[in-house]
């Protein structure tokens, strides 16, 4: 085998980059079709006479799905394999879509936006084990920022896209049919294109398969596995060793927590932040929401370079621990730090928006991070703990809004200052880094020895 640090040769293939680049699609086209709904709302409440308080619900119906279909969906990716798991999930939520634009009442589009949540639960666990098995160790944390930047362009190009098709004189239903058609084409190709076993793929030579496998320790042990039947009871007894490192593992509960953190922190840009920048820096409303583009951009720019960072850490010190864990300690309290000093410099709203857009960009870091980690410490069961990390972390993205919520009727009140929020971010993101502190991914969630 190769030297890790070093490419395997110069002349290996790009088939891995082919593979990377479709499950970004992926990711792109579901932040689409989840963030849809937003930019068509006032057509719809309007043709079903839907209230405010009934679209919320709508709105919220996602996450229900979402929620609950994380640890199904990842179980799904180990027993089915990602070559047929993924194209399913994209056509359960394009099929979703579908029933979504053909609904007649508020009641069918909120079921439908459920099955919506239910389907895309499984795809990022899945995602992570693709990368584990089409990517070298020292190259997993640039191939995880890929993925993760392209949740945050679907989400922007979500509105700006409906707007396009509907400037083309398309109705939101026909809007939500020509998004949904579209997974159903990546379902068919990704299907076509895709192989779980890098070794399998016709058009991978051994080159390429050699810069693959480099760096693993065991490759037979890593590579990917076979779905195999086997009896409900027996799985279940397969499950509990499992179970049983999960719930011993120091690194895994700060993994979870550390997650929780993360999306308090993300969320807070998806739900008050322009209401926090017109009331507290005196900005109007759609000047805020405008503003808010920059911090949600650079998150994707963070990802993108923290992935790059990573990977150079690695490669110079070998250090998993290094270039995961110290790494994203550094820049996410360095992120925390950016919303009191935003505060203390005061001057007009783009100086406070600059210095928080620069925290976001750090705090990117850690979800490339955080994919990295849980690629290195799940190894073959990479989908299941990614979908506990992850479920885990929306209980942080449905707790922000309603804790920022009392938060802001009591700074109404005149019970706190506007720097309040400022201090409570900084505590969230020590709170994250301290969980990172605890993390080490060197130490991979293993089954107890007999």
């Amino acid at each position: 085998m190769s030297d890790p640090g070093q490419p395997a040769t110069k002349s290996a293939g790009n088939v891995r980059f082919l593979i990377l680049a479709m499950v970004g699609l992926a990711a792109i086209h579901s932040y689409f079709v989840r963030v849809g709904l937003a930019p068509t709302s006032r057509a719809i409440q309007t043709e079903m006479n839907i209230g405010d308080v009934e679209m919320g619900h709508i709105f919220g119906a996602f996450y229900i799905g979402y929620l609950i279909s994380q640890i199904p969906g990842g179980w799904l990716g180990t027993l089915l394999s990602a070559r047929i798991a993924l194209p399913l999930l994209a056509l359960t939520w394009s099929a979703a879509n579908l029933w979504a634009a053909s609904s007649r009442s508020g009641t069918e589009l909120y079921y439908a936006r459920i099955l919506t949540g239910l389907a895309q639960g499984g795809l990022f666990p899945i995602v992570a084990r693709v990368i584990r098995d089409w990517f070298p160790l020292e190259r997993r944390a640039s191939a995880s920022s890929v993925p993760n930047a392209c949740m945050s362009i679907g989400a922007v190009a979500a509105t700006a896209g409906i707007a396009w098709m509907m400037n083309l004189g398309m109705d939101w239903r026909q809007s939500f049919t020509a998004i949904a058609s579209l997974g159903i084409l990546w379902a068919i190709i990704f299907f076509v294109l895709f192989r779980d076993d890098p070794a399998h793929h016709p058009r991978v030579g051994p080159a390429e398969l050699e810069l693959i496998t480099s760096g693993r320790s065991n490759p037979q042990l890593e590579k990917p596995d076979s779905p195999i039947p086997v009896e409900f009871g027996q799985r279940m007894k397969n499950a509990l060793p499992v179970a049983a490192a999960l719930a011993c593992s120091v690194s895994f509960w700060a993994l979870c927590l550390q997650s929780i953190f993360r999306a308090f922190g993300h969320a807070f840009f998806f739900t008050w932040y322009p209401k926090y920048l017109a009331q507290s820096r005196g900005v109007e409303m759609n000047r805020a929401s405008e503003l808010t583009s920059f911090p949600l951009g650079s998150v994707i720019l963070g990802s993108l370079a923290g992935g790059v960072v990573a990977d150079r850490i690695l490669r110079r010190t070998g250090s998993l621990k290094a270039s995961r864990s110290t790494l994203t300690v550094v820049t996410l309290m360095a992120a925390g730090l950016s919303f009191p000093l935003a505060d203390a410099i005061g001057g007009p709203p783009w100086v406070s928006v600059a210095v928080i857009t620069l925290g976001t960009f750090l705090f990117g870091f850690s979800s490339t991070a955080t994919w990295a980690a849980t690629i290195d410490m799940g190894k073959e069961r990479t989908p299941i703990v990614f979908a506990i990390m992850n479920m885990t972390g929306n209980l942080g993205a449905w707790a922000c809004p309603l804790i920022l919520g009392f938060l802001f009727e009591a700074i109404a009140a005149g019970q706190y200052g506007w720097n309040a929020v400022g201090w409570i971010f900084l505590a969230n993101f020590a709170a994250a880094a301290l969980c990172w502190a605890f993390l080490d991914p060197g130490k991979a969630i293993e089954k107890p020895k007999a």
